[in-house]
């Protein structure tokens, strides 16, 4: 069960395309920013060995113009039900607030409930992780329980995201 994904997609101030080997020094800024961090559970390695053993997850999401890496979005089977996809998104500081986030997360939903199968979408969220909290719930996510403490469940069902974008929505919204 897979969901096709066609990039590069282009978007006004952004594009979400595949890594390149060249982009290793900006996501390692990106996940080894002490303010990302705190929200993350990364192995504890060196930045140097992150950026030597290089084998990111997902997809980047670049800046127009210029392709600098903003950020990065990634999904996967959710840990406690198969048949939801977890996202996840990291962007820098510089690029927050200005709809990379809400444009990348719009266009990985439509693609994830364009999958017959899927049930819903889940955001695994840090509670003090206030911008991606306003972010999920700007887009119709619901806080549904925890998985511990420090990482909170928020979720969007199908049967919402229909209700939100109209029945047929999966291939029309953002393509």
């Amino acid at each position: 069960m897979t969901i096709e994904i066609s990039l590069p997609k282009h978007f006004d101030q952004f594009v979400i395309r595949e890594w390149t080997a060249e982009d290793a020094l900006q996501l390692a800024d990106i996940e080894f920013d002490p303010e990302v961090k705190q929200y993350l559970k990364l192995p504890t390695i060196s930045k140097e060995e992150f950026i030597n053993h290089f084998r990111p997850r997902g997809w980047a999401i670049a800046a127009n113009p210029g392709h600098i890496v903003a950020g990065m979005i990634d999904m996967s089977r959710f840990e406690l039900n198969p048949k939801k996809r977890e996202l996840r998104i990291l962007l820098t500081k510089e690029y927050r607030a200005r709809g990379f986030a809400s444009g990348a997360v719009r266009f990985f939903i439509s693609r994830i409930f364009g999958a017959p199968w899927t049930e819903g979408v889940v955001a695994v969220v840090h509670p003090k992780n206030i911008e991606s909290i306003v972010l999920f719930n700007k887009l119709g996510f619901i806080h549904t329980g925890e998985i511990t403490t420090e990482r909170q469940v928020y979720e969007l069902s199908r049967s919402q995201f229909l209700n939100q974008h109209g029945r047929n929505s999966g291939d029309t919204i953002l393509n």
